[in-house]
Formats: structure tokens, C-alpha cells, sequence
């Protein structure tokens, strides 16, 4: 009976600490690089069938919510979402969060470049302004700005704040249903 307890034993040990081995060499690391003609790129979110978003620089040396699928027929090609109309140098224009029905949130600068507006991105409807409080009425007016900074796996809910400046103390957090 003892020698079969000790047998356990170890059997047990070798199945505990060769099993976090495995894992790990089963663990693929990816270089994303980033966009073509670009020279740097910062992931924000990754959905269930690998599309990773965030934003980093194109060619112009603008700065743009971009992302790059893992696999399929696009895999480890950046695709750049474009922009509500202004375009940026700096780290204000992202691609936030991306969800499992492949709808991409995040804001961008608008016309004028100064003021940025939160927006929800597909490929088949392109980037499109998803608005602001002001959008609401008298109540809110001058909140103008808008960020967005997730949403639901569905796609269904989208999360962030919008304001009267850009990171504002007035700042009221928001959900919007695309």
C-alpha cells in the first residue's frame, strides 16, 4: 500500500509540473509590425477570431485607428479605418476595442481636426459618427466631444464618455446602441 501511495505521488507531481510545460511551449508568439510605409503601431483589443485593433501611423505621418487579422486570406495585413473627416499627429485617434461580430469602436478627429467624436466601424458601413450629448439637446450643450472605449462581444453596446473638452472635468460617461 505505501509504495503504491508513493507511485501516486509522484505520478501526480510528474502530471502537475509537466502539464504547465506543455502549455507553455504551445504558446505562438506574432509580430505584428505595423502598417506598410508606417513606423510604429500600439494594439487596444483582440476579438475571439484574432483581429487586433488600436492605431499607429501611416505613410503621411498621420496618426489612425488601424488593425491587422491574425488569420484568413488578410492575415498580418494592417487595414487603415480611415477618419470622421480631420486627421491627427498624436494619440488621440484610436481603434479602442473590437467585437466578435467584427464591429470596431474607437474615435477619430473630425473636420477641423480639433474635436474628436467616439465612432462604430464596419466593413460594410464604414466608419460612421456615432455622436455626442450635444446630439441630445439644450441640456447638453457643449459636449462635443466623444470617445468610445468598448463594446460588448455582440456588438450591441458600445461604452465611453463625452464632454465639453477634450478629457474634460466635465465628462459623463455614456452607452450607445448602434
Amino acid at each position: 500500500m505505501r509504495k503504491s501511495s508513493s507511485i501516486m505521488f509522484w505520478a501526480v507531481l510528474l502530471l502537475i509540473f509537466s502539464g504547465q510545460g506543455t502549455w507553455a511551449q504551445q504558446v505562438k508568439v506574432y509580430d505584428l509590425g505595423h502598417y506598410k510605409g508606417g513606423t510604429w503601431a500600439e494594439p487596444r483589443d483582440i476579438n475571439d477570431s484574432g483581429v487586433v485593433v488600436g492605431y499607429g501611423d501611416i505613410p503621411s505621418g498621420n496618426t489612425r485607428p488601424i488593425g491587422v487579422p491574425l488569420h484568413g486570406p488578410h492575415a498580418m495585413q494592417w487595414f487603415d479605418l480611415g477618419t470622421l473627416g480631420g486627421d491627427r499627429t498624436d494619440s488621440e485617434v484610436m481603434c479602442m476595442a473590437v467585437a466578435d461580430n467584427g464591429m470596431i469602436v474607437g474615435h477619430s478627429a473630425i473636420s477641423g481636426n480639433e474635436i474628436v467624436h467616439a465612432f462604430a466601424y464596419t466593413p460594410k458601413s464604414g466608419m460612421v459618427d456615432i455622436g455626442t450629448l450635444a446630439d441630445l439637446g439644450p441640456r447638453y450643450s457643449g459636449y462635443n466631444f466623444s470617445l468610445a472605449y468598448g463594446t460588448n462581444k455582440a456588438g450591441t453596446l458600445i461604452a465611453g464618455w463625452s464632454s465639453s473638452s477634450f478629457m474634460g472635468p466635465d465628462s459623463l460617461p455614456v452607452v450607445w446602441t448602434p
